[in-house]
């Protein structure tokens, strides 16, 4: 083990500086923060697939033989998936940023540099954006499998496993309250 040791009493002994193990810990926060939008992107591609081919309530008038309508003619349908397609191509875009500052930070400290300033920074975004995306993806793929009806909460769907597997997410690298006091913490510290 490169950064602590342990005797043979049991003994934990911390080799090198604090921050750097500080400096990893905080890889799986953004780990987490650069992988949940995918959820939201499985998901939608689901009920998106589901909503272009499930019809529903015929509104043509009485005795007219023409097909039901697609639940993607209806204006609600349609907010639910855009609003979740948008989601997700935000929280990609903004994962992007933080992975690469984060990436590029781990190189220079691999490289020899003392510069451990972009930690706090780090820190500020991944705990904010962590607890943001877990709740907001949360919230949207519990709309998109409702928005399926019935179909949206069978296995074969791929929706519930969806839920299931990202429930998780809420409170890995810990709670989501305490991620948003501690993002809230710098921002009234720069006050």
């Amino acid at each position: 083990m490169r950064y602590c040791k342990i005797d043979k009493e049991g003994q934990i002994k911390l080799e090198g500086d604090p921050r750097l193990l500080y400096a990893v810990m905080l890889g799986m926060r953004v780990w987490i923060v650069c992988s949940v939008w995918r959820f939201t992107a499985y998901a939608s591609i689901i009920a998106g697939r589901y909503a272009v081919t499930r019809r529903q309530f015929n509104t043509t008038p009485e005795g007219s033989r023409h097909k039901e309508r697609k639940l993607l003619d209806y204006q609600a349908h349609q907010q639910k998936l855009i609003g979740a397609l948008a989601q997700s191509i935000t929280f990609n875009l903004a994962q992007n940023y933080l992975g690469n500052y984060y990436l590029e930070f781990i190189q220079q400290l691999y490289a020899g540099s003392e510069n451990y300033k972009p930690l706090k920074i780090i820190h500020h975004f991944s705990a904010g954006l962590k607890a943001y995306y877990t709740n907001s993806v949360h919230s949207t793929l519990t709309t998109l499998r409702e928005s399926c009806g019935g179909t949206g909460f069978h296995a074969f769907s791929g929706l519930p496993y969806l839920c299931n597997e990202h429930s998780a997410y809420v409170a890995f690298e810990g709670d989501n309250t305490v991620m948003i006091q501690q993002c809230a913490k710098v921002i009234i510290d720069k006050v």
